[in-house]
């Protein structure tokens, strides 16, 4: 995700303006919500992405390539995958 994406979607999690969705522009009750909108948002990402990490951490499993990931998915991916 990059940054505009993640502030559109920061934005939409807090139920504000795009344009008024920076730590500076936010007032206290705002910017209070901040880190649980954060962690939903996270959570969402990890949700749908864990069908597509699950069949990478098999593929690395079996000794197949796996496609390029970004920093951190592996680790989330076997966490995941312990969990269940």
């Amino acid at each position: 995700m990059d940054r505009e994406a993640a502030y559109a979607r920061l934005a939409q999690e807090l139920g504000i303006d795009r344009d008024a969705c920076h730590m500076g522009l936010m007032d206290t009750e705002i910017a209070k919500r901040v880190p649980a909108a954060v962690k939903a948002i996270r959570a969402s990402l990890t949700r749908e992405r864990l069908p597509s990490l699950k069949s990478d951490l098999a593929n690395t499993q079996k000794g197949k390539p796996q496609k390029a990931v970004e920093p951190g998915q592996q680790v989330l991916a076997v966490e995941r995958a312990q969990a269940h």
